[in-house]
């Protein structure tokens, strides 16, 4: 197994953020330094992931190399609910409770804390506007540099992703005290 592991992590459909509630779940009734010490290695992980696509999160980290079929997992991934997830989780771990009480410790809150609102506002920035300059929806990938709608595989195009952006949407209503671009954000998009 250890000869044939790969190197990269997966944040699309569940992948990481799902290993690190159960690790959290397991810490939180046994409290052994490994389950520990593994979730902070994942939640490290995720943090530095973020710096591949400025404020977002790539489907996988580090950065895959290879032409085209690959170059799309090193964009800003919305593809399987990716930032949502980790949004959630970086919530979850700032609040320091629950099955995630005292996992980390304050400067590791912290560091997740700047993660989290770097990622929220990469949710904003990335909100497609119509040709009137209105807030629509997202796309599943976006280029990392532009934050336009990006080409993922052959058969993801640019388009306005209905899935993803449901999802984005269910997930921004739920903030509690919005900022007024979060609230013009959720408007535009149920528009």
């Amino acid at each position: 197994i250890e000869a044939k592991k790969c190197e990269l992590s997966c944040f699309d459909n569940g992948a990481t953020t799902t290993e690190m509630r159960y690790l959290a779940k397991v810490y939180s009734l046994v409290p052994d330094e490994r389950y520990r010490n593994a979730f902070n290695q994942a939640l490290n992980c995720l943090i530095e992931a973020q710096g591949l696509c400025g404020s977002g999160w790539p489907q996988y980290w580090p950065k895959r190399e290879g032409g085209a079929g690959t170059s799309y997992s090193n964009f800003i991934t919305f593809n399987d609910n990716t930032i949502v997830n980790i949004l959630k989780m970086l919530q979850d771990v700032m609040s320091n409770s629950g099955d995630f009480a005292d996992i980390t410790d304050e400067a590791t809150r912290q560091k997740a804390r700047e993660s989290y609102e770097k990622g929220l506002q990469c949710i904003l920035d990335c909100q497609i506007r119509n040709d009137a300059g209105e807030l629509t929806v997202w796309c599943a990938q976006h280029d990392p540099v532009t934050l336009l709608p990006a080409v993922a595989r052959n058969y993801e195009m640019p388009s306005y992703s209905g899935a993803e952006s449901a999802n984005i949407l269910i997930y921004l209503m739920g903030i509690e005290n919005p900022t007024e671009a979060v609230i013009e954000s959720i408007e535009g998009g149920v528009k």
